[in-house]
């Protein structure tokens, strides 16, 4: 959301960046409670929440006030599967970032909300 939407939303942009770091929040005290992994074992929720994570600076995340967090993001980062996984659909979070707005105009060319009634 934080990047693709069409127009700037101040409000909606913050509560995004605001809620995301609270979900964050919530998974870094976990970690820090329970972990290695999310669920105390390595499992499907590891799977699904990496990418999430690794791409943390697109969300407008720092982890740096996150240790247990980053931890995470770093032991899950080392599992094969993982490095498989991430390299069959490989981003540079840099070039990613630096072409933010040009996403942006993408995908403001591309929506329907100009469109006009369904016909």
């Amino acid at each position: 959301f934080l990047r693709y939407v069409p127009e700037d939303v101040p409000y909606a942009q913050r509560r995004f960046v605001n809620e995301t770091r609270r979900l964050y929040s919530v998974l870094d005290e976990a970690l820090r409670k329970g972990g290695p992994y999310i669920a105390g074992e390595y499992s499907i929720a590891d799977v699904a929440l990496y990418p999430w994570v690794e791409f943390h600076a697109w969300a407008g995340q720092s982890l740096d006030e996150m240790p247990a967090l980053e931890q995470w993001r770093q032991t899950v980062g080392l599992r094969p599967a993982v490095i498989r996984g991430m390299a069959y659909n490989k981003k540079d979070i840099n070039e990613l970032l630096a072409n933010a707005d040009s996403v942006r105009q993408v995908v403001k060319s591309t929506t329907l909300d100009d469109a006009g009634p369904a016909k």
